[in-house]
């Protein structure tokens, strides 16, 4: 089992801290989803929610957003912040 991001990991930003995270934050829920059904393991399932909960809520506010949606977040200050929404 892979899970990736569908368009890559944008390596050419490597370093910079302005790559946007959301992709591979949701593709680490759908894995933990995935293996919540395949296992049956319902805490996994359940954490898939909480982390895609917790992306929406950051992907609707303006400010909140990665410079490539027009935003001025970094990097690791929109995946804090994802995760900051699930405490």
């Amino acid at each position: 089992m892979v899970a990736q991001a569908a368009h890559g990991s944008a390596p050419d930003l490597e370093g910079s801290n302005q790559a946007n995270p959301a992709a591979l934050i949701r593709s680490a829920a759908m894995l933990l989803a995935h293996l919540g059904r395949v296992h049956g393991r319902p805490d996994l399932e359940a954490a898939a929610q909480d982390i895609d909960r917790a992306l929406n809520k950051q992907l609707v506010l303006k400010d909140g957003m990665t410079v490539d949606m027009g935003g001025t977040m970094t990097t690791s200050g929109f995946a804090s912040a994802v995760a900051e929404r699930m405490a």
